[in-house]
This record gives structure tokens, C-alpha cells and sequence, in this order.
């Protein structure tokens, strides 16, 4: 979905530099990744039932996070990052979350609040003459065109297979031609209020060792190009930036940070519940775990567990 996931660019490198002839075709030649600011909202159920509490759940809130509390981050940062940093209110982890826009009515539960712009571009075909696609590094300059609540960095990819055909998950409602299975990239960020004029700079990071975790780091443009992201020069009492309270404070900001607790534990255990077998090939113990998942399945009850855990069970040890 991202456009850079499954070591794409990597192995299509190494594939040109060692194994193609100096004259070969290369599909994809390039690849374009382009987009901005928007925002995801939870659908609501028929326009009668609104859900917008369990976006935090769902994706990112639209309130909350750094410019609910005292002080101005200097930068907002999220995607391959290890740690998004300012703490975001939600439950995401991972370098993106990809959703399914088509399903969902733009100006409504998705949109874009600046104007798209291209991230990153990479001519494929050049590594057949010895240039390197990652890593590779960009900034710049998204101009808000909408007012309303950023929570997400959105992007879509277009690839040119020859001069004449290209392959793209951009949405219908975006422009896109086509409906594919890829679904559509977004990075949680902020949340932060934003009004139509204002410019902010992103910086577009692909430095990892395979080149498919893109990172992002958010900043004004400069001294009052945010209205909601006032930059005050620290006076001489008062080294610290001063306090900005734009956005209300998230209500489940406890929950959410004792169900990332939770939820981390009960990743661990399992992990180290089947690293106990993988680990030696123990293919009687894996056995034993599945004939126990099972049984859980079967009866989630008599363990004290929800109905709903039996999905989660039948893809950790059947991937089902």
C-alpha cells in the first residue's frame, strides 16, 4: 500500500545492477509518491449513530495530543520513526496504517486539507547506470487550502510501468481511474488545527537499510505560517516556548496508555510462547499450542474469554 513496502526498491536495485542487461526494460521504470495533510474520521452508522469517541481505537483522534496541554512542540514525527513523537492519541503502531478510502465518502469521514504535492520521486530505470535509489531524503512545502483538524499524513503512488501505461492506488474520489485492491497509506501525526493559508514544511525520510520505511517530520514554515502553531521566541524569564491549548484534551488518554500496556504484554507472551517451539523446530509443541488454541475457540467462555478473541486466534496460529 505504501509503495516502497516488500523491499521493492531494494530488490529492483539489485536486480538491475547485477542481473539485467545494460539495455533492459524495467517495469516499473518509476515511481512517484505524492499527497499531504488530511484527516480520517471513524464512519458514522447511517448518519444516525456518530462513533467519533473511539477514533483514538479506529485510527487517530482529532483531539488530544500536544496542543491539547502546555507548551509547543518544536516538530511533530511519525512513520518508520521508532517512537512518534509528540505521543499521539491512538493506539497505531507501525511505520503507516492503510485504509480503504473508496469505502469511505470524501469531505466527509477523509479529505485533504492542503494541496497535494509530490513527496518523493524515483527514476528505477537509472539503476541500471549505477545510481542508487535510497536513501533518499525530501522537503517540502504543504500550503492548507481547507481549515479543520489535521490527524494523518496521506499519500497515494503512481507507477510508470512504460511511456505509455501507469498503475496507481489513488482513490476515485481523488482522481484515480481505477478501483485496485492496494488500499491508501496514512501516517497518524498531531492532531493539529489548521486554517486555510497556512504553510507548514514536511520532511520525507527513506533511510532505512531496504528502503521501505518512510518517516516524516512536521514543522512550521516559519514564525507565524501556523496560526494554531504559534512558534513564541522564549523571553528572558521564560526560556520555554509559551503554552499553546488549541485542540480539547482526549477524555481516554489513561485508557488508551494502560491499553497499549496491555496490549504489549499480551504481545510479548506470545511471541515467547511460540519462540519457546520455533526456536528449536519443535513441531509436537506448535502442535500442542494449536490443539489448545483450539479449544479456546471452541469454548471462549469457560476461558474467560470474549467471543471475538476467537479471530485473532485462528490467524496467530492458523492464518485464518
Amino acid at each position: 500500500a505504501s509503495g516502497v513496502g516488500e523491499s521493492l526498491l531494494g530488490v529492483l536495485a539489485h536486480a538491475c545492477t547485477f542481473f539485467a542487461a545494460p539495455l533492459a526494460q524495467v517495469i516499473p521504470c518509476k515511481l512517484r509518491l505524492s499527497g499531504g495533510l488530511g484527516y480520517l474520521a471513524l464512519p458514522e452508522c447511517h448518519g444516525s449513530l456518530n462513533f467519533a469517541a473511539f477514533e483514538p481505537f479506529y485510527f487517530c483522534a482529532r483531539r488530544g495530543g500536544p496542543f491539547s496541554a502546555d507548551g509547543t512542540p518544536r516538530e511533530l514525527q511519525g512513520g518508520g520513526i521508532a517512537t512518534p513523537s509528540p505521543t499521539l492519541p491512538a493506539l497505531h503502531t507501525g511505520p503507516f496504517a492503510s485504509k480503504n478510502l473508496n469505502r469511505l465518502r470524501r469531505g466527509e469521514r477523509w479529505d485533504l486539507l492542503t494541496f497535494e504535492t509530490a513527496f518523493l520521486e524515483f527514476d528505477i530505470a537509472s539503476t541500471l547506470r549505477g545510481s542508487a535509489l535510497h536513501p533518499r531524503e525530501a522537503e517540502v512545502e504543504l500550503v492548507v487550502k481547507s481549515s479543520g483538524v489535521v490527524n494523518c499524513i496521506q499519500w497515494c503512488w503512481s507507477a510508470e510501468l512504460d511511456e505509455h501505461e501507469t498503475l496507481a492506488n489513488r482513490p476515485l474520489e481523488a482522481g484515480g481511474l481505477h478501483q485496485t485492491h492496494w488500499h491508501q497509506p496514512l501516517v497518524p501525526i498531531g492532531p493539529l488545527a489548521v486554517r486555510a493559508g497556512d504553510r507548514l514544511l514536511l520532511r520525507v525520510s527513506l533511510s532505512d537499510a531496504v528502503g521501505q520505511k518512510l518517516s516524516f517530520t512536521l514543522r512550521t514554515a516559519g514564525p507565524g505560517s501556523c496560526h494554531f502553531w504559534a512558534q513564541t521566541p522564549p523571553t528572558p524569564n521564560n526560556s520555554q516556548q509559551a503554552p499553546s491549548r488549541t485542540l480539547p484534551p482526549e477524555p481516554l488518554t489513561e485508557m488508551l496508555a494502560s491499553w497499549k500496556t496491555r496490549w504489549e504484554e499480551a504481545c510479548a507472551a506470545n511471541t515467547a510462547l511460540l519462540g519457546k517451539h520455533t526456536r528449536r523446530g519443535d513441531l509436537t509443541g506448535l502442535a500442542g499450542l494449536q490443539q489448545a488454541a483450539l479449544a479456546i475457540v471452541a469454548h471462549p467462555r469457560l476461558f474467560g474469554c470474549d467471543p471475538h478473541v476467537r479471530d485473532r486466534l485462528l490467524l496467530i496460529f492458523f492464518g485464518l
